[in-house]
């Protein structure tokens, strides 16, 4: 059984400034995410994120936007290169800084090298790709 907890519109005003300063203090921010994942039954998964994502953001150059839009990047290109039947896509990690993508890990063969650096290119949003795939030894 559910259950639902009316909070009072007065307390939903008071706490709206804090959203703005969420990316600024992750203390701050942590603390108000563990408040709202309680009431939703989601304590782990937002405090787990909360935890990282703030973390990150503090530590990196980039706007949250940016940072935001490489992991959609990153994601796409996985999508891709996991649904391409030459590419074995669990031997390359996938990064993407302000849009470039980087490739990194050991493939069996050239032609995986190259179908990697083909599919990122052509996703969208990818400006440029560094590919440091190697060729495994045999």
């Amino acid at each position: 059984m559910k259950s639902e907890i009316a909070i009072p519109r007065a307390a939903v005003i008071r706490a709206m400034p804090r959203v703005g300063r969420l990316l600024r203090v992750p203390a701050a921010a942590l603390a108000t995410l563990v408040v709202v994942g309680a009431l939703n039954g989601c304590v782990a998964a937002v405090v787990g994120a909360a935890a990282a994502g703030g973390y990150y953001i503090g530590k990196d150059e980039r706007t949250a936007t940016q940072v935001a839009e490489d992991a959609a990047i990153t994601g796409a290109v996985k999508t891709r290169l996991i649904a391409d039947p030459v590419v074995k896509a669990l031997d390359i990690n996938v990064d993407t800084y302000e849009s470039t993508v980087i490739l990194k890990g050991r493939v069996d063969k050239a032609e995986q090298r190259s179908a990697a650096e083909r599919l990122a290119k052509s996703t969208t949003g990818v400006k440029a790709v560094r590919n440091e795939l190697t060729l495994r030894r045999r």
